[in-house]
This record gives C-alpha cells, sequence and structure tokens, in this order.
C-alpha cells in the first residue's frame, strides 16, 4: 500500500509543477550556441561564478580529469593528473577561489588553480559547496 500511497504522491506533485510552475516560467531564445569541446568524453561543465570559466572533465575510460577552460572555450587547462582515478563532478565555491569534485567515490577539494588537493570524505560523491561556501552537501558517507 505504501509503493501506491508514494505512486500518487509523486503524480500529484508532477501535476503541480506541471499546471502552477512551469507555464509561469519566461521563455529563452538561445541563439548563440557554440560547441566548446571536441573530446567524445567531455562532460560534466560547470560555470565559475564570475562567468569566466568552465570547469569540466575529460577522458576515457578509467582516466578521467578535471579540466578549466575560458568561457569562449580557449585556454585549456588540465588541473587533475590521477592515472587510473575518474574524477567527476567539479563544482565552484562561491568565490570562484576553490572547487570540490568526486574521485573513485570520495570527495575532494582543491584550489581552483588545481593546486592543494585534499581528500575531504570517502564514500561520498556529487559534491556542492553551500551559497555561504561554509557547507559541503554529497552523496553518501
Amino acid at each position: 500500500m505504501t509503493f501506491f500511497h508514494n505512486l500518487i504522491n509523486r503524480s500529484i506533485l508532477v501535476l503541480f509543477l506541471l499546471i502552477f510552475l512551469i507555464p509561469n516560467v519566461s521563455a529563452v531564445a538561445v541563439t548563440n550556441i557554440s560547441q566548446l569541446t571536441y573530446g567524445t568524453d567531455d562532460g560534466n561543465p560547470s560555470w565559475s561564478p564570475d562567468g569566466a570559466k568552465i570547469a569540466y572533465i575529460s577522458g576515457s575510460g578509467h582516466n578521467y580529469n578535471i579540466w578549466v577552460m575560458n568561457a569562449n572555450g580557449s585556454n585549456s587547462v588540465k588541473l587533475t593528473d590521477g592515472m587510473g582515478v575518474v574524477d567527476l563532478q567539479p563544482r565552484w565555491s562561491p568565490d570562484g577561489a576553490k572547487i570540490v569534485f568526486e574521485r573513485d567515490n570520495s570527495v575532494y577539494i582543491m584550489n581552483s588553480n588545481g593546486s592543494n588537493e585534499k581528500m575531504l570524505i570517502s564514500l561520498a560523491g556529487s559534491p556542492d559547496i553551500s551559497p555561504d561556501s561554509q557547507y559541503i552537501a554529497f552523496d553518501g558517507g
């Protein structure tokens, strides 16, 4: 019975969102679309707070690293250089000074230039930094 109760509650929530929230969203016309990376395994983009840079992952197989580039796609710089590791989900601190990320089911933090890398917690992932930079939210732990 609990399964059906939860299913009905979720359906009501989705219906509420569709009826009340979506019609109130303003349409945004996207006219300037540019491809910035050309690797088949580039992903997890994250804008810096000032909009000047984009952190992303790039790699293949069991080796993905964090990279940062200018917002126009120029000046790509590799920040992490782990061999045989998978770095995912880079997220900027609100002041742009730090980047948190997931590496092989652990949460790490580093300076936005790639220096001072530290593991914060193991068996965790999908990190994000609070707007006041005081907390890091993550899955697991």
